[in-house]
């Protein structure tokens, strides 16, 4: 099995709930980290979601994230092909997110 280290995904979280990663066909994806910055000048309500392939999406993570305000989350996440990790905010282009991991194919 080949295991590469990488930043799996990054950009704004949309004001509706839209998939932010998928974990490829024939791939097991160890998330190590969710990093989320609020670049707007206003408090945002924001909430990630994690969406298991054949299952009922479950929240992960919702808050109210104050103005220029940065956060980790470090759980430690394993996804199989076809899961998901959504989300969604107050205001676009207000919360950036980067997502890092290990893909495992």
């Amino acid at each position: 099995m080949t295991q590469t280290g990488k930043a799996l995904a990054d950009g704004y979280l949309p004001t509706t709930q839209g998939v932010l990663y998928t974990c490829p066909s024939g791939t097991r994806t160890y998330i190590s980290e969710i990093t989320l910055f609020n670049n707007h000048a206003t408090p945002q309500t924001l909430s990630i979601y994690i969406n298991r392939s054949g299952t009922a999406r479950r929240e992960f993570y919702t808050t109210g994230f104050s103005q220029y305000r940065r956060a980790v989350r470090e759980r430690g996440l394993v996804l199989e092909a076809g899961d998901t990790i959504e989300g969604e905010t107050t205001t676009g282009s207000a919360v950036h997110y980067i997502i890092s991991g290990v893909e495992e194919t």
